[in-house]
């Protein structure tokens, strides 16, 4: 598709072709004569577009070798539902794993300095109310999550800035990602309660060396 634009111009508006479409369009009589600029940030664009457009099972298909290099042999439907919520987020194959490794491993790096920054040991007992509320719920479906925090932080007058970073921070190490109430989803009640209670530790651990170490 990108080759294809490099001196060819469809006269449309059109950018992202298929194989076939592409073929149907293609003319010789519309190949500019002027040299072509190669434009990296454009081939990764129009990379983004395909892999947006895809099926996620043929999407996850291509994935997998990208994941099985480092070690994890997740099944498919896991692959393909972690391919459907990250897709929108990467522009080439290899950075599904980059920037969803934490999926299928558990996190290695943590944003230090955004834990503390936002972090107080103050906090710890709504995380824990909210940990708490999450492992009475049967029903492991990310709506059902989201009506369960969002309950949970009305009945105590908590606001989302209050808990979400911080289960955002301890599930992923990040405070980039696809939206927590699918990302709890996808890992799974014991995966996710685990590292909310790892987290709050570490968090603790962290904040209170900061403190030490100004000192």
């Amino acid at each position: 598709n990108f080759l294809a634009f490099l001196g060819w111009n469809p006269g449309t508006e059109q950018e992202v072709f298929t194989l076939d479409e592409l073929c149907q369009a293609f003319s010789l009589d519309k190949v500019s004569k002027g040299g072509a600029r190669f434009d990296f940030d454009k081939a990764r664009w129009f990379n983004q577009q395909h892999i947006l457009r895809m099926d996620s099972r043929e999407l996850a298909r291509r994935v997998r070798p990208w994941i099985e290099k480092h070690g994890p042999r997740p099944d498919e439907d896991y692959l393909v539902a972690f391919c459907e919520l990250m897709k929108e987020r990467v522009t080439l194959l290899p950075d599904f794993w980059t920037e969803g490794y934490y999926f299928f491993v558990p996190v290695r790096q943590y944003d230090e300095a955004a834990i503390k920054k936002r972090w107080q040991p103050g906090r710890r007992p709504a995380m824990e109310g909210l940990i708490a509320a999450l492992d009475n719920l049967s029903d492991w479906t990310a709506d059902a999550i989201g009506q369960a925090i969002k309950q949970y932080l009305t009945d105590h007058n908590l606001k989302f800035g209050d808990v979400l970073p911080f289960v955002r921070l301890a599930l992923a190490g990040t405070m980039k990602g696809p939206g927590v109430n699918e990302m709890i989803a996808l890992l799974g009640k014991e995966t996710t309660l685990q590292r909310l209670r790892e987290g709050l530790d570490l968090f603790d651990r962290l904040v209170t060396a900061n403190v030490e170490s100004a000192d």
